[in-house]
């Protein structure tokens, strides 16, 4: 399976990206979600990630979605827990000699 990049488009303008790549032939990592700054809080980031999911489990089997999250972006958290992920993990990075710490996410 190759990676898939998903564009959602409102007006032409670009309101959310998702970049997803194969774990193994029944998982799926999330590489990236983004969501425009100016549009942020309408839920285009949760109808998005629940596109990609149901897409990536009847289209592709997909029985297990993983990503990640910065402890820094509450409101990401709050989306993905919304949706069924749950915390499996924590780990720390280290981006521009700063650590950032952020918590791994599963959904079945």
């Amino acid at each position: 399976m190759r990676k898939k990049v998903y564009v959602f488009l409102l007006l032409s303008v670009m309101v959310a990206g998702c970049s997803t790549r194969p774990e193994r032939l029944d998982d799926l990592a999330s590489e990236y979600v983004t969501i425009d700054d100016t549009k942020r809080g309408k839920g285009y980031g949760k109808q998005m990630l629940q596109m990609v999911i149901k897409k990536a489990k009847e289209e592709f089997g997909v029985q297990k979605i993983t990503l990640g999250v910065f402890d820094n972006n509450p409101s990401a958290f709050h989306c993905y827990d919304s949706l069924g992920f749950k915390v499996i993990g924590t780990d720390t990075y280290l981006i521009d000699g700063e650590e950032w710490t952020g918590k791994e996410m599963e959904l079945d």
